[in-house]
């Protein structure tokens, strides 16, 4: 194992400590005992005392076993360096005078192969996690966020209950330019200033982010709760941190500075429809992409900057050939969320350079060149990775578009060419597939639409079918022929005077004056169904009627798309009208991404179009509730409950808002009510828990979390309760197991974590461990007094009253 130790991969205390459980299953193999504990002696520590008169010195490396007491003091030791103590109890050893010295070899060994496995999932060069490690941990960060999100069937998720936030960010960073570091200083300097950047990210990243090297010059860091702004936040700090470090070459002297680039991509809120129903492993790989995807816009708008990838549909798209025709490609795609008839404002990609003039004086003079914009463009047809766009009008006919400008999306650009204006006349249809082109069927539809009473727009996508080339060329083709077979098809059920248009690549539009949407909806489900039966292909169709609600006609556009989305995540047929539960899934979308004041707009519109969806209304209460505003949701949960008496998820929303205004006995009755509906809902059953512990009956709260236990996320959920009752009735063994058990389920359980640092600290054990464990508490809630203030007292405990007394404060401001 000397091999191992020279190597750049150590462990520390902090190790033990997250891999105590392993360790105890390894030496439980060796030796029977009925419990254990894990002590870091230090200079005058109770421990330290103890041992002293019993004549045993931990840094001597030898065990001692006690028979009288049945204990065994196990020295754990790593590359000669003794790390901890394993204090086993309950101990009968046959052979007390031979088996402590070869226990100690064994302990070695334990630690020996925790080294092996730590080595295995590290990157040689910066002792980080490799590249399939890192992605192994961003797939078991996004399992545990699915089981956060949807915990067990028919239970909502409980933000306030549940250890996650549910959500996860992701940075993925690369060096600028790095290829011509190597050529000019060599390799050997090269990876001499990588293995500095793996050592400045494990600084900066805060606990419990994981950061890993998955390229040459390539580092990923995954940032579990953390919302688009802090990643961004703390990209901006990796970014001022590395521009401030000096590399300098040991052999002649050199020295250069470094600039990084940073995309970021945040889980679940930068996935969309089908991408949320792939496997984990699939879906880790998605984020990941999205990440480099934002990671390249970086780079391609000069480097040293960062950039997210929910910004890139506003404001990371470029122009990347002008093509006859009036017409453009640019780099935003399907993979960004760009749709067609999006707009977008066209500026210089010189706008931010600097400028420099001489006054009249002769005087040097330097400024940046403003936003100077030349015209807009809209997107007609969609693909993968790129789109092609029609300019609308230039600025200035001497300053023409050009390769490489910049895109700006125009809010609310769903208006289309010709609204509230008679067309000049639309084109002919396509004569291979009889389809209108985007802008001709748009043309059309708006002018055919003015006198219309009522009517249907529907969008129909193609999403599968049988793959017979891979080739560009032959690819869309291919696709043209998928989109002629469907449109021959379309014809022979609706009849040839539909009016049809081609809307993108692979979607067809169709204009549907007068009759019922019940005839539209049985109409293209038919169409659905024959496409896959005779044609092998699987389309998706979306239907927006007008009048519904208050909607303009010219909103309709928005509503196809809308229902688009909710029929991709119907089985098939894949067929939806939008309704509320369409303004459902959008208001969904705005809530994943944050955007809590779009959601509730969304949730109160899908109320007006259906008052008996009390899902809308649930959710709604679940956005007041977020907003800081419990007495409204609260209102809300009473009148679903009371509407759907079965509705489980508006009695247990009842109970919390309850909680959180401080009507404790009305709490209690709404998560009997729950109990009631599902005797085995684990929320509910968690909750009474808490309610008999504020009541001082401790057995009672012991019994729920007992019961709550019994499911696999009731198992994940009941452990740090577990080892609160634990420790309040001085159970130390058992809580200390019960927290082990909690973090092994769970790494980022703030309070599990928290109670682990109160463990050790008023076990008089190694306060730096405790100090270490309250900072990872207080990064995980930064909104807690109480995990502050256990901070506070760890640092005074390590001889930092000055960080001390700042911890002190923080908890005061809360």
């Amino acid at each position: 194992m000397n091999l191992l130790r020279a190597d750049k991969v150590r462990l520390t205390k902090r190790d033990l400590v997250r891999w105590e459980h392993f360790i105890k299953d390894e030496l439980s193999e060796f030796v029977a005992f009925t419990s254990y504990s894990l002590y870091f002696p230090h200079s005058g520590s109770q421990a330290e005392a103890a041992w002293k008169s019993r004549s045993f010195d931990p840094a001597r490396g030898e065990a001692l076993y006690l028979p009288d007491e049945q204990r065994l003091f196990l020295p754990l030791s790593s590359g000669g360096d003794v790390l901890g103590v394993f204090v086993a109890k309950g101990v009968a050893l046959p052979a007390p005078q031979v088996l402590p010295h070869l226990l100690t070899q064994i302990g070695e060994l334990v630690l020996d192969k925790l080294l092996l496995y730590r080595a295995g999932i590290s990157d040689p060069l910066t002792g980080l996690f490799n590249s399939s490690a890192f992605l192994h941990a961003l797939e078991r960060e996004i399992e545990l966020i699915q089981n956060c999100m949807l915990p067990e069937e028919d239970a909502g998720p409980d933000t306030a209950l549940t250890p996650f936030s549910g959500r996860c960010g992701l940075l993925v960073m690369d060096v600028d330019h790095f290829q011509r570091i190597n050529d000019a200083c060599g390799y050997t300097f090269g990876e001499q200033c990588l293995a500095e950047l793996g050592k400045l990210l494990k600084e900066l990243c805060p606990d419990p982010s994981i950061a890993g090297r998955i390229g040459e010059d390539q580092f990923a860091l995954l940032c579990p709760d953390a919302s688009p702004a802090a990643c961004q936040r703390l990209a901006e700090r990796i970014q001022r941190a590395v521009a401030g470090k000096i590399f300098e070459d040991p052999l002649t002297g050199e020295q250069l500075a470094l600039t990084v680039s940073i995309g970021s991509a945040n889980y679940p809120a930068d996935l969309r429809g089908s991408q949320l129903r792939q496997a984990v492993p699939e879906r880790a790989r998605i984020l990941l992409r999205k990440a480099r995807k934002a990671l390249a816009t970086a780079k391609a708008h000069g480097r040293s900057r960062s950039f997210a990838f929910e910004r890139i549909l506003a404001d990371g798209g470029n122009v990347l050939e002008i093509l006859p025709l009036n017409r453009l490609s640019v780099s935003l795609g399907r993979r960004v969320d760009a749709q067609e008839g999006m707009r977008f404002l066209v500026a210089s990609r010189e706008w931010d350079r600097e400028a420099e003039v001489t006054s009249g004086d002769g005087e040097r003079l330097t400024g940046r060149y403003p936003a100077m914009y030349k015209g807009e463009v809209m997107l007609v047809e969609v693909q993968e990775d790129m789109a092609f766009a029609d300019v609308l009008h230039i600025s200035d006919a001497a300053w023409p578009i050009a390769p490489g400008d910049r895109l700006t999306l125009v809010p609310k650009a769903d208006t289309l060419p010709g609204d509230g204006a008679t067309a000049s006349g639309a084109a002919s249809p396509d004569l291979l597939t009889g389809l209108h082109a985007y802008r001709g069927f748009m043309e059309s539809f708006a002018q055919a639409r003015l006198d219309a009473e009522c009517f249907t727009l529907a969008l129909v996508r193609i999403t599968a079918g049988e793959q017979r080339s891979l080739q560009p060329s032959a690819f869309l083709k291919e696709v043209d022929t998928h989109v002629r077979e469907v449109a021959e098809l379309s014809r022979d059920l609706f009849g040839p005077d539909v009016l049809a248009g081609r809307y993108s690549l692979n979607s067809i539009c169709y204009y549907l004056p007068g009759q019922a949407p019940k005839t539209h909806i049985e109409r293209f489900t038919e169409l659905v169904t024959a496409a896959q039966e005779r044609l092998g292909l699987i389309l998706a169709a979306g239907l927006a009627s007008y009048p519904f609600l208050a909607y303009t006609k010219a909103e309709i556009v928005e509503n196809c798309r809308k229902a688009l989305d909710h029929a991709l995540m119907l089985p098939q047929p894949m067929v939806a009208m939008f309704d509320s539960i369409s303004l459902n899934v959008s208001a969904d979308r705005h809530f994943a991404q944050g955007d809590l004041y779009a959601a509730v707009e969304e949730y109160k519109r899908s109320l007006l179009a259906d008052q008996e969806n009390h899902l809308a209304a649930n959710s709604l209460g679940i956005c007041y509730a977020r907003l800081g505003r419990p007495e409204q949701a609260l209102t809300l949960f009473e009148i679903v409950a009371a509407k759907h008496p079965e509705d489980l998820m508006a009695a247990y929303n009842l109970g919390t808002t309850s909680l959180r205004l401080g009507e404790f006995e009305r709490a209690r009755a709404a998560f009997e009510r729950c109990l009631k509906l599902k005797p085995g809902h684990v929320y509910s059953l968690i909750r009474l828990g808490q309610l008999a512990e504020r009541d001082n009956d401790l057995p009672t709260a012991g019994e729920y979390y007992l019961r709550a236990s019994e499911t696999k996320i009731g198992r994940i959920l009941t452990m740090r309760h577990l080892a609160r009752l634990d420790l309040a009735e001085g159970r130390f063994e058992e809580a200390r197991e019960n927290l082990h058990q909690a973090l092994i389920l769970n790494p980022y359980d703030a309070m599990a974590v928290h109670l682990m640092a109160k463990l050790y600290l008023e076990a008089g054990e190694d306060p730096e461990i405790a100090e270490t464990l309250a900072r990872q508490s207080v990064t995980l809630k930064p909104d807690k007094a109480q995990y502050w203030r256990l901070l506070a007292q760890a640092l005074e405990a390590c001889g930092k009253p000055d960080e001390a007394r700042k911890a002190m404060e923080r908890a005061e401001s809360l």
